[in-house]
This record gives structure tokens, sequence and C-alpha cells, in this order.
């Protein structure tokens, strides 16, 4: 099973400034974007898990378990 890939069109001085801050660690601009992206996602999961978890806290609370 393959993965899709998309296009996407960005502005040229843009990728050329991130090749130039970011080409040392990544080998192309596809590479920082699949990183960033998914560090994003991860980043809003975590956040929602965190949100979950303060109103399963304040449910507690009201209910005197904690």
């Amino acid at each position: 099973m393959t993965t899709a890939i998309r296009e996407i069109r960005l502005p040229s001085e843009l990728c050329d400034a991130v090749e130039q801050h970011f080409g040392a660690q990544f080998t192309n601009i596809e590479d920082l974007l699949v990183f960033v992206l998914s560090e994003l996602i991860r980043e809003d999961s975590h956040k929602l898990d965190q949100s979950d978890q303060q109103m399963i806290e304040a449910r507690l609370r009201d209910l005197g378990y904690l």
C-alpha cells in the first residue's frame, strides 16, 4: 500500500529561506513539511487530551471525588 502524494505551491523566496535555514537538518522541504505538520497534528491531539482530562477532573471534583 502506498501513500498518495499531493502537490502544494509555495513562494520561491520562502523555499529558499527554508533551505538555507534548515538544509542541514532536512534533505528537502518536503521532509521538513512532513515533520512540521506531523508535529502540529500530534500537539493538537495532546491539547485535546489535556482538555478532556480537565473536563473529567472538573466532573470528578463536582461529584466530590477530588
